[in-house]
């Protein structure tokens, strides 16, 4: 979740925390860390206010991509 704030400053709810969670027991963490880059710079290109759905979206077509 460092990362996560090292990118992102917004703080997580507590729904976020626990998908994070989930999200982190099915990939590796670099994986996790290149999907909040991509998610936060994707948030600036497309304006969104909280890039968190994305990387969400990212992580999981990773996982399924993986299995």
């Amino acid at each position: 979740m460092g990362e996560w704030y090292k990118y992102w400053p917004k703080t997580l709810t507590h729904d976020q925390k626990s998908s994070l969670s989930r999200i982190l027991t099915r990939m590796p963490p670099v994986g996790a860390v290149s999907a909040i880059q991509a998610a936060v710079r994707a948030s600036k290109v497309r304006e969104l206010d909280d890039p968190f759905a994305y990387f969400c979206g990212v992580c999981w077509n990773q996982i399924k991509a993986a299995a």
